[in-house]
């Protein structure tokens, strides 16, 4: 670890209590909505990504107190869905007038995500 650099301990278990209720709660909505579909589309994953968008967004100004950060917008969304920090990210280059590197950052988000995921299952066999 950098000089200097230390890790909070009390944020640090806000984001692990934080990111295994996330997680349950995706397991959750993935069962509740993906199970009612005979559908190939993910629509589970679809709801969860697009749920965790809205929350991170709505949330991310909201929040003020930094344990409270680490636990709700880190933690809870983050093990939700990491899609919701891309959303944020995206959208705050776009308010910031950096249109270029926004659309760039997302392009390249979705088509490396999606590449190294593919690229891990081939590798895996589990294509």
């Amino acid at each position: 670890m950098a000089s200097g650099a230390r890790i909070d301990v009390v944020a640090a278990l806000m984001v692990f209590i934080g990111s295994g209720a996330g997680g349950v709660l995706r397991y959750g909505i993935d069962a509740l909505v993906g199970g009612r579909s005979a559908s190939a589309m993910p629509w589970g994953v679809l709801a969860i990504n697009v749920t965790g968008s809205f929350a991170i967004g709505l949330l991310g100004g909201m929040v003020e107190r930094e344990s409270l950060r680490a636990l709700v917008l880190i933690g809870l969304l983050g093990g939700y869905t990491t899609f919701s920090a891309f959303s944020r990210d995206t959208v705050l280059l776009a308010q910031q007038g950096r249109w270029g590197l926004g659309a760039m950052y997302a392009v390249a988000s979705v088509a490396l995500s999606v590449g190294a995921c593919w690229m891990g299952m081939k590798i895996s066999g589990g294509e």
